[in-house]
């Protein structure tokens, strides 16, 4: 979200109105698109690390800063500038700090029912199920790109006990952290690795 927000200026996005938020088509040009089929091939080599994406969602914002003016790149992204825009950001700036729904609606200053009605409209599940995915996805990339103990992530994750961990790991990501870590290889689609 801050890349973004740099990239147009903050004031252009909160100031636009409900009824100017039509899309337009962003032309790749040579750059952009030998840009996109190297991290695709990238990827598909193994490089899938949290460290990796964040580079390279840096490096494509220099390509848009370089190739595109902020008026077109301002059309290109305004269907993400919604009424609801603001409740995004701040759900994805803080979501790793807050260790219950009912923690984020008090810091919103919402009532909880409020706060799910909300959530559910913007990011289409319920905020429970969202923070468990998240959740989910930080502790898989623990395990599979760090050496860090299996005690210092639980602890991390404000788990009450190494077991409670472990039967985590088996009801969401389907396996135990040790065999996660024993795998040590990266999938295809972390989504595969969610139980529905």
């Amino acid at each position: 979200v801050q890349p973004l927000e740099k990239l147009l200026g903050d004031a252009s996005i909160k100031g636009q109105s409900g009824n100017s938020r039509q899309s337009v088509n962003l032309s790749a040009n040579k750059r952009i698109k030998d840009f996109l089929g190297l991290l695709s091939e990238c990827l598909e080599d193994g490089l899938k690390c949290k460290c990796f994406a964040e580079i390279k969602s840096k490096e494509i914002f220099y390509y848009f800063r370089a190739y595109y003016s902020k008026e077109t790149l301002r059309a290109f992204f305004a269907p993400l500038f919604t009424e609801d825009y603001e409740f995004s950001v701040f759900v994805l700036r803080n979501y790793k700090k807050m260790k219950t729904v009912q923690r984020f609606a008090e810091e919103l200053g919402y009532s909880l029912s409020k706060f799910e009605r909300q959530f559910k409209r913007v990011f289409q599940e319920s905020p429970y199920q969202w923070m468990t995915k998240q959740k989910s996805k930080l502790i898989y990339n623990d395990l599979v790109n760090t050496n860090r103990t299996l005690i210092d992530i639980a602890d991390e994750y404000e788990f009450s006990s190494l077991s409670q961990f472990c039967d985590f790991c088996k009801r969401v990501l389907g396996t135990s952290p040790v065999k996660i870590r024993n795998s040590r290889k990266c999938k295809n689609s972390f989504a595969g690795l969610v139980k529905k």
